[in-house]
């Protein structure tokens, strides 16, 4: 066992898994398969676990920075408990260990030092100096070595230092994005650097054959003690075709989502089946040679999963089950044999599956396909069948795509058939939810029936501060867009501050009495350009030269425009806002203005920021305004 560079740790006596969740900000506690606790730790420090299950994290608590141990064998709830300052716990649970005279801004002059101090009295001792100015460059993926390949211009830069220690308390190894160290004690063994960017660093300790294994995009490289490239693999995949330094790409390298690790004397890794940017990609665990690290094919009894971020980790757990660990998702656990595992709101068990969260529909609308693992088909090219399909696939999955906002924009109605799921979802389905598209998930109750509508209200539990889960449902309430939604939503306005501050952001206005008052038209119309054609109607002007005149259009909202169209405004519809919603009052009445529409400035010209104007006006008194804002 080593200090883990999984980021997830077993602390088996306790039946508690540990893992870091919302890219790294968070290690959540899971005990017996529920949540026991949260705990912040700074999502560019690495987080460490002792063999006995302490958990040493980074965090800013009570307005300053601290280290602190939480022990995961222990009773929760738990305060963290201040402790040493270091980067990692040693495995034995009583020292921390640090690296000392690390420069991130220039190249590495001074030796590092490697320290352990003691969490009880204090004491620090030096383990090691580390000279890092004579590196030799080597080529993980079957390049060519320092002989024939020019020097780094960083390779002496040891950027974000990590450090993993073995079991054994003596061998250890520290990793930079383009460095690796390795020692035993107070000896270094090598020293050595690469061209090859593996970001994040994901690695594992190989005690038993002296070697460490880097996964990442280039692939699987396994890289002895001694800095010899003993063996790799990589493999290509298609992809979107994009632009790259001119050039169309067109296939990339299969990246290794997750650090590859022993289980069952097999050797195993999560890769990304797609190369899909800004979507939820295929993934799959897969096994490989433990010696020659050759893709063997994939592992039986473990599902291919869609999942929304490219980084997860495997976990072999101590009865011999593996455990795939993606962020935020609930933890997928294929049981050892003669094993019994129950599947709960946090971990699902191969063989106890929980029932989906969206039944699958029985209509003849119902793409099965789509259903299950979503398409990456255009969304302007699908049937309204397939994208009622796609929305049963987002609200089942519930994880980050970005044609889930897409779908909300270009056919909100596709969710109504699943309206009636959505009303019972407590606070752990809604948070996902809104964590999806935070500007724009509320949206997906467009239309929705009178009955939906009143399932949603009675839910809310209407008090000022308003808790998290109802905070989302008067979201929820606002997307419906019906006279029964406004007149709901009117009375709970008048008797909750923070319901009414809600709706005012929405753009609802609250009047003393009756129904909320929608002060934006619901259909927005966008204003494009292109390059004219010569027999355009439109002239422009003489100052214009004709290669670079351009012809403006109002035009029904879509969700894909082709290259090189701009959306340069948008009339009517709800406001994209930049930052907080800004909502003008009419100076003179003090009545909530009326959204007219916005425009991107730096669409318009080159020479202008990267800008978005809002446009207001009070109907009344015929005044306008304007909110600015930018990124």
């Amino acid at each position: 066992m080593s200090t883990n560079p999984l980021y997830c740790f077993e602390q088996a006596m306790s039946n508690t898994i540990a893992r870091m969740i919302s890219a790294n900000s968070y290690v959540q506690v899971i005990r017996d398969g529920k949540e026991t606790g949260r705990f912040p730790n700074h999502m560019n420090t690495q987080a460490s676990f002792s063999k006995d299950g302490k958990a040493y994290l980074f965090s800013y608590i009570n307005y300053r920075n601290m280290n602190y141990i939480i022990d995961l064998a222990g009773e929760f709830p738990q305060e963290p408990a201040e402790t040493v300052k270091g980067l990692i716990i040693h495995p034995d649970g009583r020292h921390i260990i640090n690296i000392e005279n690390v420069n991130n801004d220039s190249n590495q002059t001074e030796p590092l030092i490697l320290t352990s101090t003691h969490i009880e009295s204090g004491k620090k001792q030096t383990i090691c100096r580390i000279d890092t100015t004579c590196s030799e460059m080597i080529g993980l993926s079957g390049g060519e070595s320092s002989d024939n390949v020019s020097r780094s211009l960083d390779e002496d830069k040891l950027i974000k230092p990590e450090i993993i220690f073995a079991g054994d308390g003596e061998t250890w190894v520290i990793m930079g994005h383009y460095r690796l160290i390795t020692g035993k004690g107070d000896t270094v063994q090598c020293s050595v650097h690469w061209k090859e960017f593996f970001y994040p660093l994901k690695y594992t300790l190989d005690t038993e054959r002296e070697r460490i294994l880097l996964s990442g995009k280039p692939g699987i490289s396994a890289v002895s003690f001694n800095g010899k490239v003993e063996h790799y693999w990589h493999a290509e995949i298609p992809c979107e075709p994009y632009q790259e330094y001119g050039r169309e790409v067109t296939k990339n390298k299969v990246p290794v989502a997750s650090p590859a690790v022993y289980w069952n004397n097999r050797l195993v890794a999560v890769l990304q089946l797609e190369a899909n940017y800004g979507k939820p990609n295929l993934f799959q665990v897969s096994e490989f040679d433990r010696d020659t690290l050759q893709y063997t094919g994939p592992v039986e009894g473990m599902p291919l999963k869609k999942l929304s971020e490219d980084q997860c980790a495997l976990l072999p757990l101590a009865d011999g089950s593996l455990a795939w660990i993606p962020y935020d998702q609930p933890i997928i656990i294929l049981p050892a044999r003669d094993t019994e595992r129950k599947s709960s709101d946090q971990i699902i068990c191969i063989g106890d599956e929980p029932p989906p969260r969206i039944p699958v529909p029985d209509k003849e609308w119902y793409n099965r396909e789509i259903g299950l693992l979503g398409t990456d088909k255009k969304l302007d090219d699908l049937s309204p069948g397939e994208r009622k399909s796609l929305a049963r696939f987002f609200l089942n999955e519930l994880s980050k795509d970005n044609n889930f906002q897409k779908l909300i924009q270009l056919d909100p109605l596709a969710f109504k058939p699943f309206h009636e799921q959505i009303v019972t979802w407590e606070l752990k389905e809604l948070g996902l939810l809104e964590n999806m598209a935070f500007r724009d998930y509320w949206k997906i109750m467009n239309h929705a029936d009178d009955g939906v509508v009143d399932g949603i209200a009675g839910a809310v539990k209407v008090k000022d501060p308003l808790e998290k889960a109802d905070n989302i449902r008067v979201h929820l309430l606002a997307g419906c867009n019906t006279g029964h939604s406004l007149e709901v939503l009117g009375e709970l306005s008048r008797s909750c501050k923070e319901i009414k501050r809600i709706c005012q952001d929405l753009l609802l206005f609250i009047p003393r009495a009756g129904p909320a008052e929608q002060r934006f038209l619901e259909d927005p119309y966008e204003s494009s350009y292109g390059k004219r054609k010569q027999d355009d109607k439109c002239p422009g002007s003489e100052a214009e030269d004709f290669e670079v005149k351009f012809l403006m259009r109002l035009e029904p909202y879509r969700v894909e425009r082709p290259y090189p169209q701009k959306r340069v405004g948008r009339i009517g519809g709800y406001p994209d806002w930049w930052q907080h919603p800004e909502v003008p009052a009419c100076p003179d009445c003090g009545r909530m203005m009326f959204y007219i529409g916005e425009v991107f400035s730096s669409h318009m010209r080159d020479d202008m920021i990267d800008a978005a104007i809002f446009g207001f006006h009070c109907e009344k008194c015929g005044i306008g305004a304007q909110i600015l804002q930018i990124t």
